[in-house]
């Protein structure tokens, strides 16, 4: 009589933040959501199964926005310039 175990829990509680620029919690799907606005338009870049997979896809939209001042990392990482 075991009830179905959800597919993820947040790392905290209800209102889960992330230290990541663009990354946020969406309870509803149990993933982690990236989304970044340029120029007054919300770009949507998916839902992702960790934290940091969300940040790596708000970091390369920040880089191909041409606002590599935003990233949450090494902005050089997704160019391919860095060692």
């Amino acid at each position: 009589m075991s009830a179905p175990a959800k597919r993820r829990r947040p790392p905290v509680d209800r209102d889960v933040t992330s230290p990541y620029r663009g990354v946020h919690w969406c309870s509803s799907k149990q993933l982690w959501r990236a989304e970044i606005e340029v120029n007054g338009t919300r770009h949507r870049l998916g839902r992702h199964e960790s934290m940091s997979a969300a940040a790596e896809a708000y970091d390369a939209a920040a880089v191909k926005f041409c606002v590599p001042e935003r990233c949450n990392f090494d902005p050089h990482r997704h160019h391919g310039d860095a060692p």
